[in-house]
């Protein structure tokens, strides 16, 4: 081989923006569920940043939210004969159906963001059997983050702090995680509190704006909200403008950055989803290198609390 070979390749890949040891080495493909949404966005933004530091090459592909389309996707990456797939499933029952799918053809597979199938109650934080790994955010401790946040705030109240929770849509094992998350750390807390009323706001801000109008005519009386999204505090806050109930909320989103800055939520818990895409293709990487450490592994990221003191500690990702 010519002593030149080398220094010109390295010249090609500077071109590029890499480096010789950021050179794709392995084809990876990742299954989205829906990349018109920001916070699939910014998790994308992240897996194509490790991809290039690790030297995977991405196959991507949308769901456009869509169970049917996603089957589609799973199906076509693995006919690519790709060497490690990557899913944030539409939804957790529809996702257990790839695991066998990405066995048989010998391929690993990580799950991203949306857990598959239905937590264990001894242990939600257990990985799907066939999982090689499962990276995301830690809905567990965003809803401890604002337990213990409440928890604080009323700890002089003299009384129960009487609370609403604005839960996300029935059946999501993210509104099973917060909820539980939330009411440890209020136990933990020692602050008496009374949960006087639970409703799901469906995620969107309409619905939270109309459970949150129906929560505060029957519970006037109400000190605080949990909010388990920046969208449906939106619509809360709207709500709630001609009445003294506090809102407290899990984001960390554009929407929910605005509403803290404007004082119309108490705090929020922080979600970088471009961390975790990031982590998901660092952690892929050590599955194809068989790494055994990180093997059958849930790797969850933290969601630190956000107040008006440190807003900008938590710049918006979506």
């Amino acid at each position: 081989m010519s002593k030149h070979i080398m220094p010109i390749a390295a010249a090609c890949l500077a071109t590029l923006g890499l480096s010789p040891a950021q050179a794709a080495d392995a084809v990876v493909g990742i299954a989205y569920q829906g990349l018109s949404r920001p916070i699939n966005v910014s998790a994308q933004e992240g897996a194509r940043e490790a991809a290039a530091e690790v030297g995977i090459e991405l196959r991507e592909t949308d769901a456009a939210d869509r169970n049917d389309k996603q089957l589609n996707d799973v199906q076509d990456l693995l006919a690519q004969q790709v060497e490690g797939l990557l899913v944030l499933p539409t939804d957790s029952g529809t996702g257990t159906a790839y695991v066998p799918m990405a066995e048989e053809a010998g391929v690993p597979i990580v799950g991203v963001m949306t857990p598959f199938g239905v937590p264990d109650p001894a242990n939600p934080l257990n990985t799907y059997p066939g999982l090689a790994a499962y990276v995301a955010w830690d809905d567990v401790d965003a809803g401890s983050t604002i337990g213990k946040k409440i928890g604080e705030d009323y700890a002089e109240l003299g009384r129960p702090v009487t609370i609403g929770v604005l839960e996300g849509k029935s059946g999501f094992v993210s509104v099973e995680l917060r909820q539980r998350g939330f009411l440890d750390a209020l136990d933990a807390s020692g602050t008496a509190y009374e949960i006087v009323v639970a409703q799901p706001g469906d995620w969107t801000q309409d619905k939270g704006e109309a459970v949150c109008q129906n929560m505060a005519a029957a519970f006037p009386d109400l000190d605080a909200i949990f909010s388990m999204s920046d969208e449906m505090s939106v619509g809360c806050a709207r709500a709630l403008e001609d009445h003294p109930i506090k809102l407290y909320s899990v984001g960390g989103s554009a929407k929910g950055i605005e509403l803290l800055g404007n004082g119309e939520i108490v705090a929020t818990a922080c979600i970088k989803p471009s961390m975790v895409g990031y982590e998901a293709v660092k952690t892929m990487r050590r599955v194809l290198d068989g790494d055994a450490e990180v093997m059958g592994k849930t790797i969850l990221l933290p969601t630190p609390l956000v107040t008006i003191e440190n807003i900008d500690d938590c710049v918006p990702e979506w």
